[in-house]
Parts: C-alpha cells; structure tokens; sequence
C-alpha cells in the first residue's frame, strides 16, 4: 500500500464538544457534514480509511503529529524469521551446556573442613549515635487535570521536570505527587491531543489545583490526502444514493469481495461517491460483490461484473434501502477503570442497537492486535471482563467492537500503567 501525507490546509476551530457524537466522529452543525475522528487512528487505519480517496472531500479531527508526514503500514515480521530465531537459540543453547558437562565430568575430591579463625574482639567506649541531617523531606502536591470544557483527562502524564519522576491522573484527572523538598517545582503535564504544559508546583494551590491544557487538535474543513509515487491505473467509480430521497450517503464503508476473495475496503466521500484505483487487475468474466454499510441504514448487497469496471464509467448508481435506524441511536463502547494497571482486570461496557455475537479487538499504537475476545451479547446493554497482560508496554491503547461481517461498530480508548 502507498505512502500518503495528510494537510489541512485551512484548519477550522469549532467546538469539538459542541457536536453532536456519530459512529466515525462528530456532525458539525456549522458546516453540516460529519467530522470524521482520525486523533485515535492508527497510521492503519488512516490507510484503509482513505484507500483509493485522494479527491474525497473529507472533513477530519487530526492529530498535530498526523500532519504533513509519510503514514504507511508498519512492518511486520514474518513467522519464518521468528522459527529461524528460534533454532538459532536452541542449538547456541545445546552446544553450551557441552562445556559445562565435561569440566563436571573432570572434578574430583571431597569435602574440605574449613577451620573457624578466632577473632580478637575490640574494647573501648562507644561513641553516642550521630544525628543524621540529610534525612530526605518530602512535599506532598495534588491536582487536578482538565481541559477547557472543564472536563477531566484521565491517563494524563505529570512528570517532575528533569526526571522520571511522575504521576498518572486517574479517571477523575486527579493526582498525588510525591517530591523531595530541594527537587524541582516544575512539573510537565500532558496528554494525547492537547499542548503540554509546564506548571510552577506553587501556582497550584493558587489555581484550586486545577491545570488547564488546551486542545492541540485541528479541525479541518478540507482533507487534503497526497498519495506518495502515486501511478496512474484504472479508475472506476460507485455512487451510494438514499432509495427515498435520492440524497448522497456520505461516509458509507464498503466492502469489495473479488470472486469471493476480499479485495477493497472503501468509504464514500461527501458527495456519497467512492473512486476505485489500482484496478488493473481485473477480467471481465470476473465477479463481485459489494457490501455496503451506513449508520441509520441497513446492510446492502449487490453485484458487478469486472465488465463494468473496465468500461471506465461511473457504475450504477446503488440505493440504500429507506427503512432507517432511529437517527442518533449509534453503538457505544467503554473501558473501565482508566487508567488500567498492568495484570488486572477491567470492564467492557456496550450499548448496542441489536444483540449478537461481536469481537472485542484491543490494538496498540503501533497497529498491532494484542487481545480479540469473542462474546455473545444477550442484551443491548452488555458488559465483558477483560484483562490486562502483564506484558503490555504502559501507553494508549484502543478497544474496537466489530461485527460478524468484521465491520468496525464503536471504539474507545484507554490507559495501560
């Protein structure tokens, strides 16, 4: 998969928190479209997102760190290579325990009676016990960490300026640092999406405890995807259309299977249109099937022949049926405690729009799946226990619920500490 860059070219500052939450972000009133949320994405999933989109009209919520960089897919490390390490290990080990063997082999005697050495004991007046001045004194600081909604960040870092000291906010954004007396005051505050900031320990118990961090995250009215060493390939094109209204479906996700075989995952821009490139590979006796997936609307099906992709023209248009889903019902997904510590356990809540079966996906920052949990959800409101392996590197992570046809329904993020 290419390499791309993403920019904002006019960055747009509405309120966040003021939108109304959807299934893939938020809908602006101001601009009346979605707000797609690529802030908890991975370089992944930013890839599969906008997979044959470099003309789709897209507004997102971004990282500072996501802009104007190269997002590819991380490497992963083939099962042969770790099989090769393996036996590598495994023969080094064998030949070392040979040396080892034979000198056991070699020695001879028996046991040998130490004789106890006598020790002159030492006579005088003892000295009285010096008191001890450098004793360490410790100050005990506490706050409380919030963004400028006033509204808690939990997992916030503070870090004593300087050191590895710190702490963690806890899901209230609460914290207690503990610091020597003649350490720094200055303590470092930040979190995932907002400017970190440095705060005088003094100014403080000024401020009611309370540190403000203000929102790092741009909010953009037009998307501008650059595909990295992009050559030009066959182009064909989908047009996702309400049955009823004959109004565009925007951000509808489909998924292309090629002769049975998975062959795209795309979403429809704002005018509900997804352009299909690197299609080269395409026979006209081949067959495939589309499945299409909006929020309000039920699943679709429908077929096309790889005829139709060759001619070059947009494709029929497709209809979603008109039998909608109650208009802001969308499914929820929640981790708690958050943070989580390392070895425990934790709870999964879900809000759902229909029972089921459903996958529990956790990946890390990287990309990479550390926990699936299948669960059979036998009412809307459901909760799982999950745990945290000991092995987990401290950081963010986030916890997806996916469907039975491996649609992506809700995510949520969380802390491991």
């Amino acid at each position: 998969m290419q390499a791309i860059q993403i920019s904002i070219p006019e960055p747009c500052h509405e309120s966040w928190q003021q939108m109304t939450p959807t299934a893939k972000g938020r809908f602006c009133k101001a601009c009346a479209k979605e707000v797609v949320d690529f802030s908890k994405m991975t370089d992944s999933e930013v890839l599969n997102y906008f997979t044959e989109k470099a003309t789709a009209n897209v507004c997102g919520r971004v990282l500072p760190e996501q802009l104007n960089r190269n997002i590819t897919k991380p490497v992963t490390i083939t099962q042969k290579v770790t099989w090769y390490w393996k036996y590598l290990v495994a023969t080094v080990l064998l030949f070392a325990k040979t040396p080892a063997k034979a000198q056991k082999d070699r020695i001879n005697g028996g046991l040998v009676r130490q004789t106890p050495q006598s020790c002159t004991p030492v006579k005088g007046k003892m000295a009285l016990p010096r008191t001890i001045n450098d004793t360490p004194v410790n100050e005990i600081y506490k706050g409380k960490v919030l963004n400028e909604n006033g509204e808690a960040l939990p997992g916030a870092t503070i870090q004593l300026k300087g050191t590895n000291r710190g702490a963690i906010a806890d899901a209230g954004g609460n914290f207690t640092i503990l610091i020597h007396k003649d350490s720094s005051k200055i303590i470092e505050v930040s979190y995932v999406g907002y400017q970190s900031k440095e705060v005088l320990l003094s100014s403080i118990n000024k401020n009611n405890n309370i540190v403000t961090l203000a929102v790092s995250i741009f909010l953009g009215g037009d998307i501008v995807i650059t595909y990295i060493n992009k050559s030009p390939e066959q182009f064909a094109q989908i047009n996702i259309l309400d049955k009823k209204s004959k109004d565009a479906i925007s951000n509808a996700f489909i998924t292309i299977q090629k002769n049975s075989q998975e062959f795209k995952k795309v979403y429809t821009n704002a005018e509900g249109i997804v352009e299909l490139e690197n299609i080269s590979n395409i026979n006209e006796d081949d067959s495939y099937l589309v499945k299409i997936s909006a929020g309000g609307y039920q699943n679709y099906e429908t077929e096309i022949s790889g005829e139709e992709f060759l001619n070059n023209n947009p494709l029929s248009k497709m209809y979603l049926t008109a039998n909608k889903i109650s208009a802001n019902k969308i499914n929820i997904i929640k981790a708690t405690p958050n943070p989580i510590s390392k070895g425990s356990s934790f709870t999964v809540t879900l809000k759902l729009l229909e029972t089921g079966k459903y996958i529990l996906q956790i990946i890390n920052t990287e990309g990479n799946v550390v926990l699936n949990k299948y669960v059979q959800a036998s009412s809307k409101n459901f909760t799982a226990a999950l745990m945290a392996a000991s092995d987990w590197s401290s950081g963010i992570y986030f916890i997806k619920l996916i469907n039975s046809e491996n649609n992506m329904l809700a995510q949520d993020s969380f802390v491991i500490q």
